[in-house]
């Protein structure tokens, strides 16, 4: 062997050593880079796409949050479902994320409006929920646990967003939808290859698989504690990149990142063969270029191990440089190219080169990884530095590590000036810190601390909130402190404090009561309610409500309180009757609206005492009644009173027959005192009317009951005992005593027969004076001074329903052919004729009262008085007779040529008014009916007095001379009389005008009234 032989194997085996050693270090150290750079580039994947799936949370979150904010609060308040889906169908076309759909539940987790509409759901409760209970649990919106959609079947994510009403209530929530899987969502994520089998996948804390490429292991718990030891640590808190096997018993590099503000935890995963693939490879190359060197180390010699030494050795450079640099060259881009170029003349094609391209390989993926971490913290800084509040991180001795521009903003300084700075003298301008520092609190106990404080230093309110800094020992090392600016809400609190105090001082002020009423119970009241009712607020607290209602509206009343806490239609507003403390019977008008009281829904009341404005409407409908009775009435004696003139004048005529038989003039008396007692009977219907003369006078009540006090004595039973009560300085009246005499005497026999075994009765008279309350209340009456008259009994009185009615004529309690019921229509006719006013008070079974109020006479005066009985006088003048009724033309024209008149006759007062003009002056009177079809009295006599000033016309009317009638004396006519008239008093009236001097054109105050 020779010694070229031995070097050549000496250089061989050096080489052989050499290269061994060269290729156990290259891959030792590609190996150990190149699994560094796995994780490095596992743990970047992570991080980005946690800190992707937390930017989407947030915002998704925040966009629920918006869309809820743009929901108009009063159709959320009044459920107008077509309003709220047509906001949510605009809200989906601004937000595709939410196509999936977008719903609306109440504040009891009932679904009422949705987009997509799904009508099926509608109405459906979904309080069982975790993001419903979750929500209405912590008051604001949640980013829910991922479910199944048990109508579309796929996986969504549900973010909620409170919504409150015009008065902060919480009416219920918000909730869109989003499909997890959608590339809208977070469907792209699961997408993302690591390599060629590596991927990313997310789950929770309760093993709940969110994200996985292979759709069958979304949200299923298919992962038990123990088949994959990585994921369970990561479970207990642990993030980083790791090795492990997984639930099939493969070999994976995991890396584990939490998503912040989640409790989800995103796993990015290559399987160890894969990732080490290349170390394998070469490996192998290396192992097999030793082989092919052993082989032909000896023919090559040094050639071989110096090309194999040369690359080799570049390459160890350029890793040795890199190992050491890594960090800077990413940012030196001269220092970068010569790497590459470095890597790049690198040529070979056996195991330096695979190694070479392997390790160009890692650099490149090295470098990519810094790039992606250094956009990480420059998104992280621009993410610290957008957040509103204001940010520092505080150490032990209160100085200032580290703090945002909104911080920075809010002190007025600049970010590097403040940091190393004292926190006190920045925010406080004082030497020590604040007396209530939520920092130094935190210091002490290591727990999260907030306050709110005004600060006059930095102008405003503000709510600070710290956490705990901790080293990796757990030991407390300083405070996360966020300062926010609450001084626009503070200002909000104050503004609705004082708004809150004028809305009590209103509702404490209304007229009107005002309260609440929640489970049949009144739950608030204002001060009227409890003066309406007299109950205290203890009392209303265990009173039904429907206790106070009357009970005959109570069935009412219940039904449309029930109606309305169903939001149904219910009329409004709406009367009934009540009963206050005192048991006293009140008339309310209620107006009511469905509220929400407390989180329940209750009927918010508001009620008024029309107690005054119903007895008004009361005495209006019986004034009315009465006065439509009395017109009634007043016509039908009118029309009666021309049958009696008929029937009595003939009779009369007929009596003035001397031939006529004595048997016959006794039949014909008969006939007469039955006309007589009719032409009574219209003249009571006459004076409930009003339509009969008053002969007024001032006179003395006191003597008017003493009178009939006398008469009643002897004419009504020993066991009525009458008793008077009369006042000393009793003013005087201007009233007909012969019509008080009635009002007595009516009176007076209504308690006679109400006290058919006995008892009392009792006149009073007093002074009065009826101020406007009274007035106001007892419609008709007119405020100045009064006598009262007051009759009472002790009988067995009256009910309600007969108190109605008591003053209609023919209205009568008693028997058949016992009573007319014309008495208290008389009474009711004659006061009123007075200008007073009648009351009545009665009870069953305790008596009746009724109180007369006649107007104090400022003057004595008469205006009537009776003609004197001069005997029948006749004469030749002609008479014209003017009546629509033929017998009364008849009856009047047979007196008249009786006694040696002209007569002639007319139907109506066109007829009459045109005879007369046509004779020329030869009518020397004219007998005028007032109540005449077509042309009436009234017309005809101004007619006659447009003709001839001078007329002489006689009223003959079933009416009376009082008001209008008056009127027709004062106006040109010259005499009244009433019907039924006899032939004497009529020839005696005619007589008496016919002889007035023709200069005296005054008419004389010779008046007839109707027959008695």
């Amino acid at each position: 062997m020779t010694l070229r032989t031995k070097t050549s194997l000496l250089l061989a085996s050096l080489l052989i050593v050499i290269l061994g050693i060269a290729g156990i270090y290259s891959l030792h150290f590609l190996e150990n880079s190149l699994r560094n750079s796995i994780y490095a580039g596992l743990e970047s994947v992570s991080a980005a796409e946690s800190q992707a799936i937390s930017k989407f949370l947030e915002d998704t979150l925040r966009d629920a949050q918006a869309i809820a904010s743009y929901l108009p609060q009063k159709a959320l308040e009044e459920k107008k479902v077509a309003v709220i889906e047509e906001h949510l169908k605009k809200a989906v076309k601004n937000y595709p994320k939410f196509e999936n759909g977008m719903f609306l539940l109440d504040a009891k987790g009932t679904l009422w409006a949705d987009y997509p509409v799904y009508p099926e759901t509608r109405g459906k409760n979904f309080a069982h929920r975790e993001y419903f209970k979750t929500t209405m649990e912590k008051q604001k919106g949640i980013i829910g646990i991922p479910y199944r959609s048990t109508r579309t079947g796929e996986a969504v994510l549900t973010f909620t967003a409170l919504l409150r009403g015009s008065n902060n209530q919480v009416l219920g929530l918000l909730g869109c939808s989003v499909q997890l899987l959608h590339p809208n969502a977070l469907g792209g994520i699961r997408k993302t290859k690591i390599g060629e089998s590596g991927y990313i996948y997310v789950f929770d804390t309760s093993r709940l698989m969110i994200l996985h490429p292979e759709d069958q292991r979304v949200l299923q718990r298919d992962v038990p504690p123990g088949a994959n030891k990585l994921l369970d640590a990561a479970i207990e808190g642990f993030e980083g990149v790791g090795e492990t096997v997984n639930s099939r018993g493969v070999g994976m590099l995991l890396s584990l990142k939490r998503v912040p503000e989640t409790n989800w935890i995103i796993g990015a995963q290559q399987s160890k063969r894969e990732a080490f693939a290349p170390i394998q490879g070469a490996r192998n190359r290396i192992i097999w270029g030793t082989v092919a060197v052993v082989l032909i180390a000896v023919p090559i010699g040094m050639v071989a191990v110096r090309r194999l030494t040369e690359p080799l050795s570049r390459l160890r450079n350029i890793a040795t440089q890199l190992g050491q640099n890594a960090e800077t060259i990413g940012d030196d881009l001269q220092r970068k190219r010569d790497l590459q170029e470095g890597l790049k003349s690198i040529q070979s094609t056996d195991e330096i080169g695979d190694l070479t391209r392997a390790f160009k390989e890692m650099y490149e993926m090295l470098d990519q990884t810094l790039i992606s971490l250094k956009g990480l913290a420059r998104d992280w800084e621009r993410t610290f530095d957008s957040v509103h509040d204001a940010i520092y991180l505080l150490d032990k001795d209160n100085r200032i590590l580290r703090l945002n521009q909104s911080a920075a903003r809010l002190m007025g300084v600049k970010v590097e000036e403040a940091v190393g700075q004292l926190c006190y003298k920045l925010m406080h301008g004082t030497d020590r810190p604040h007396e209530l520092c939520p920092h130094v609190e935190t210091l002490s106990n290591g727990k999260p601390k907030r306050v709110e404080i005004e600060e006059p230093f930095l102008k405003g309110f503000f709510e600070i909130t710290t956490a705990p800094l901790l080293d990796k020992s757990g030991h407390t090392i300083g405070s996360v402190h966020v300062t926010r600016d609450i001084t626009e809400r503070k200002q909000a609190e104050a503004a609705l404090l004082e708004s809150a105090k004028k809305y009590r001082s209103l509702v404490d002020n209304a007229n009107d009561a005002i309260f609440i009423v929640q489970d049949g119970f009144v739950k608030f009241q204002n001060p009227s309610a409890l003066a309406l009712s007299g109950f205290s607020e203890e009392e209303y607290a265990v009173t039904p409500f429907s206790n106070l209602v009357h009970p005959e509206d109570r069935e009412m009343v219940l039904e449309r309180y029930i109606k309305r806490m169903r939001g149904e239609e219910v009329p409004s507003p709406y009367s009934f009757r009540i009963f206050n403390r005192r048991g006293e019977e009140l008339w309310v008008q209620l107006n009511a609206v469905l509220i929400e009281w407390e989180g329940r829904p209750a009927v918010l009341s508001f009620i008024r005492d029309i107690t005054s404005q119903k007895r008004l409407e009361a005495q209006i409908q019986q004034a009315q009644k009465m006065e439509a009775v009395g017109t009634l009435a007043g016509g039908v004696a009118h029309d009666f009173n021309n049958l009696l003139q008929t029937v009595l004048g003939y009779t009369e005529i007929l009596l003035m027959d001397n031939q006529i038989k004595a048997t016959a003039q006794h039949d014909l008396q008969q006939i007469k005192r039955a006309a007589e007692r009719g032409a009574e009977l219209t003249q009571q219907l006459l004076t409930f009317s009003r339509k009969v003369q008053s002969k007024l006078r001032s006179i003395d009540l006191n003597k008017e009951v003493i009178q009939v006090e006398k008469l009643l004595k002897r004419t009504i039973p020993k066991m009525i005992e009458v008793e008077l009560h009369l006042a000393d300085d009793l003013r005087t009246v201007n009233a007909d005593p012969v019509q008080v005499e009635q009002i007595l005497m009516n009176l007076a026999v209504n308690s006679r027969d109400a006290m058919p075994e006995g008892g009392r009765l009792i006149i009073e008279t007093e002074n009065m004076i009826l101020d406007e309350t009274f007035c106001k209340n007892h419609l008709g009456a007119k405020p100045g001074r009064y006598v009262a008259l007051t009759v009472s009994d002790t009988g067995h009185g009256m009910d309600g329903e007969t108190l109605k009615h008591i003053y209609n004529p023919f209205f009568t309690t008693k028997g058949v052919g016992k009573g007319t019921g014309l008495g208290l229509a008389m009474v009711y006719g004659i006061v009123k004729s007075h200008e007073g006013y009648i009351l009545c008070e009665s009870e069953p079974n305790k008596g009746a009262t009724f109180r007369l109020y006649f107007p104090v006479s400022e003057q004595g005066r008469v205006w009537e008085e009776l003609i004197e009985d001069k005997g029948i006088i006749g004469g030749s003048e002609t008479i014209l007779i003017v009546d629509d009724e033929e017998s009364i033309r008849n009856l009047g024209e047979q007196i008249f040529r009786s006694h040696g008149y002209t007569v002639l006759q007319a139907p109506d007062g066109e007829s009459a008014r045109k005879l007369y003009q046509e004779k020329n002056g030869e009518i020397d009177l004219v007998v005028l009916d007032l109540i005449m079809p077509g042309m009436g009295g009234e017309k005809c006599l101004e007619g006659l007095l447009q003709i001839n000033p001078d007329v002489k016309v006689v009223i003959a009317s079933g009416y009376s001379l009082d008001g209008s009638h008056k009127s027709f004396l004062e106006g040109g006519a010259k005499n009244f009389i009433g019907k039924p008239f006899n032939a004497k008093e009529m020839l005696q009236a005619v007589r008496e005008v016919l002889d007035e001097e023709k200069t005296d054109t005054e008419p004389k105050n010779l008046l007839y009234e109707p027959r008695k």
